[in-house]
């Protein structure tokens, strides 16, 4: 969890290094390693130590200011339990129609 930060950091520098062909790829990676790792930070944080992942969420939100993903983890963490089942359930569902 503490080289999620540095993984996002890399992989956006790449974005501006590599040919305007493999960008939508970097892009897409990025897209989905920011998810899997924020999560990861997330549940973390909700079932050990908030503090924890509440800098490294910080952190990773420092490299990748624009991420709303990265973003809504962190303020999850900071909803009480039962709020936090109830809207990450219509998240979820909201997810799901998008994607059909």
């Amino acid at each position: 969890m503490r080289w999620a930060a540095d993984e996002v950091g890399l992989l956006r520098k790449q974005l501006t290094q590599v040919p305007a062909e493999e960008r939508p790829a970097i892009r897409e990676l990025l897209k989905a390693r920011t998810f899997e790792r924020a999560y990861t930070i997330y549940s973390y944080g909700m079932e050990t130590d908030r503090a924890f992942a509440r800098g490294q969420l910080l952190r990773m939100l420092r490299r990748y200011p624009t991420s709303t993903r990265v973003l809504a983890f962190l303020v999850a963490l900071h909803l009480p339990r039962r709020l936090n089942r109830r809207v990450g359930s219509v998240a979820r569902r909201l997810i799901n129609r998008s994607r059909g």
